[in-house]
């Protein structure tokens, strides 16, 4: 059985369309993307876990190279109709572990709620050692995460959680930034329906509003 407050994985194979609204939903302000964009301007990006391409649709025109990475071939089939007329993106099915892109080769990184769904500090340690070896020297690194306070964590129910995956990005020598954001739906009842297929029954019940104060961390290099 699915633990409370984790994301249902069916979500990226059969709901896409919902993960989507979620995901476009998420930081309404866009004060994520207004923080990363100066930092992804002309420059070759390895979107990390793009998922439905939110970020690709965002970034792409604006980068040199954009290369969006996801475990989930349903989740690219997605991503693929939604940045159709960008020219600039190579899609990438693949898990973060093995990148399969040469040394040296990525201006900047950017990987949203990954991280910290990956099971076990071994994997994740791969995935970073993997996020180091293709960037260049001077590359960055954004890591886009949960922090352990605020409404929508509090509404998960895992605070001690998130704060140790946190803890374990801090103890690899990233820093932070964070920024209070918000989610914004189009009704209290779409909310309900979209949290109820992603988190489930109890976290759904749980909203009150069609807006959801979320803190979120950017750990950077």
């Amino acid at each position: 059985m699915k633990q409370k407050g984790l994301l249902n994985p069916e979500v990226y194979k059969t709901k896409n369309d919902i993960y989507d609204k979620f995901a476009t939903a998420e930081d309404y302000p866009k004060k994520i993307e207004k923080f990363l964009l100066p930092h992804l301007k002309n420059k070759i990006v390895l979107d990390l876990g793009c998922g439905t391409g939110k970020y690709a649709k965002i970034f792409g025109p604006q980068s040199k190279k954009y290369f969006a990475l996801d475990i989930s071939k349903e989740q690219l089939k997605f991503a693929k109709r939604n940045t159709r007329e960008i020219t600039k993106i190579k899609f990438i099915n693949s898990e973060g572990e093995k990148i399969p892109l040469p040394d040296n080769k990525i201006d900047v990184v950017i990987s949203s709620w990954v991280i910290s769904v990956v099971e076990g500090f071994k994997k994740r340690k791969q995935i970073l050692d993997e996020i180091r070896r293709v960037l260049k020297k001077d590359g960055r690194i954004f890591i886009i995460e949960n922090d352990f306070v605020g409404e929508f964590e509090k509404m998960r129910g895992h605070p001690k959680r998130t704060g140790a995956d946190n803890n374990w990005l801090r103890k690899h020598g990233f820093k932070i930034k964070k920024i209070k954001t918000y989610f914004k739906f189009d009704s209290l009842a779409e909310a309900k329906i979209i949290f109820k297929k992603i988190w489930g029954k109890a976290i759904s019940n749980k909203l009150k509003d069609k807006m959801v104060e979320h803190k979120v961390i950017i750990f950077s290099n």
